[in-house]
C-alpha cells in the first residue's frame, strides 16, 4: 500500500521533468534548470542566478465519478477479517512555473515542460527495450506514463 501517493504522484513528475531536463542538457549546454517541488515564492525572486522549475500543489479534488459506494471487504470478512473503506481517487490540481530573472527563459521553459507533459506517452521519447538506460530511468518512465496527465487553463475559482 502506498503511503504518500499525492507527494509520490508529484515526485514521479518532477523526477520525469529532472531527467528530460539533463537529457536535453546534452543537447543544448544553455537548458541547466533545477526542478523542485515547492510553494509559491511570494517575495518574489530572490537570487539572480536562479533557473528553476517549480512544481507546486494547488488543489486536490475527490474524483467521484470513480467513488465505489460500497466498504471493500476482504475475503476474511467472514472469519474475522477487516472491512476497509472503498478506495478514493484524486484530481491534483500543480502549477508548473518557471523562476528566473530573464522573461524569454521563463518563456521557453514553461512551453519546453508543456511540450514534454504533452507527449509523455510518446514512444518516441523512451524505448523500454534500450538496454543503455538506467533502471531508476525505467521505473520513472514506467510510472508517469501510468498517470492521466491532462493540460487545463486556471479559471478564477
Amino acid at each position: 500500500m502506498n503511503t504518500f501517493p499525492i507527494y509520490d504522484a508529484l515526485n514521479d513528475l518532477k523526477l520525469y521533468l529532472e531527467l528530460k531536463a539533463k537529457e536535453n542538457k546534452l543537447t543544448n549546454p544553455t537548458m541547466d534548470w533545477n526542478v523542485s517541488l515547492n510553494s509559491l515564492d511570494k517575495d518574489g525572486q530572490k537570487d539572480e542566478e536562479k533557473n528553476d522549475i517549480v512544481i507546486t500543489l494547488l488543489r486536490i479534488e475527490e474524483e467521484t465519478s470513480r467513488k465505489t459506494q460500497q466498504p471493500n471487504y476482504s475475503q476474511w470478512a467472514k472469519v474475522g477479517g477487516e472491512i476497509s473503506n472503498p478506495e478514493i481517487w484524486v484530481n491534483l490540481y500543480i502549477l508548473i512555473s518557471s523562476q528566473t530573472n530573464v522573461y524569454e527563459t521563463a518563456l521557453r521553459q514553461i512551453s519546453t515542460v508543456i511540450y514534454w507533459i504533452n507527449n509523455i506517452h510518446d514512444s518516441r521519447h523512451y524505448d523500454p527495450s534500450n538496454t543503455n538506460v538506467p533502471e531508476s530511468v525505467k521505473k520513472v518512465f514506467d510510472k508517469i506514463t501510468s498517470y492521466s496527465i491532462e493540460l487545463q487553463s486556471l479559471t478564477t475559482e
